[in-house]
């Protein structure tokens, strides 16, 4: 019968015997290099992990600082927009101040114009005056005339009646009412000077 070599005697004291010294030696070297591989990552594996967030952060800046800045652009487009509305504004305010003041400029100086033509055409009122008053004078001259002559046909009458009282006062109006007559006419004549003459005209 066949039997296992493991078996054998011979076998198990090979395998119980320790590998020699050189290879000891290289054994452990391999193992403390192998040690040292696994230190150095699980290190920078430590080191990577708190520096990550500074990574984000630092990376994340930028853009922060990019969405700044557009805000801060669209501010300044929206403060040039509203000045330059403002301004538009202000200057169609002054247009229309202007053409304001140039219209009441024009009405006014037509308002001059057509009160001194009014003026010019117009005669003067000291003209207006003394023609009414040259008027109303000799109408009240011929009053004064008519009266008269209705006063002498009462004084005849009375004394065609025998009435000598009644006559006598009513020839008293008919003198007065020629006096008035002749007094309206006089202040219608020209002025005399002191040697009783009319004053030439012109």
């Amino acid at each position: 019968m066949d039997t296992d070599p493991s078996d054998s005697p011979y076998a198990m004291n090979d395998a119980a015997q320790p590998p020699p010294p050189r290879a000891r030696a290289r054994q452990q070297a391999a193992d403390e290099h192998e040690a040292a591989e696994h230190g150095a990552a699980a290190d920078n594996k430590r080191e990577e992990r708190p520096g990550q967030p500074l990574r984000a952060a630092g990376a994340a800046s930028p853009a922060l600082r990019q969405r700044s800045y557009e805000q801060i652009d669209r501010a300044n487009d929206l403060l040039a927009a509203s000045l330059a509305r403002l301004n538009r504004g202000q200057a169609r305010r002054h247009r229309s101040d202007d053409a304001y003041q140039s219209e009441q400029d024009a009405t006014g100086r037509e308002s001059k114009a057509s009160g001194t033509r009014r003026a010019m055409q117009a005669p003067p009122l000291l003209e207006i005056m003394q023609g009414r008053a040259n008027r109303l004078r000799e109408q009240a001259a011929a009053a004064a005339q008519a009266l008269a002559r209705a006063e002498d046909t009462l004084a005849h009458e009375h004394e065609r009646r025998h009435r000598a009282q009644q006559a006598a006062d009513h020839r008293d109006h008919a003198a007065q009412a020629r006096t008035a007559a002749s007094a309206l006419h006089a202040i219608g004549k020209p002025p005399r000077d002191v040697t009783g003459t009319a004053p030439h005209p012109g």
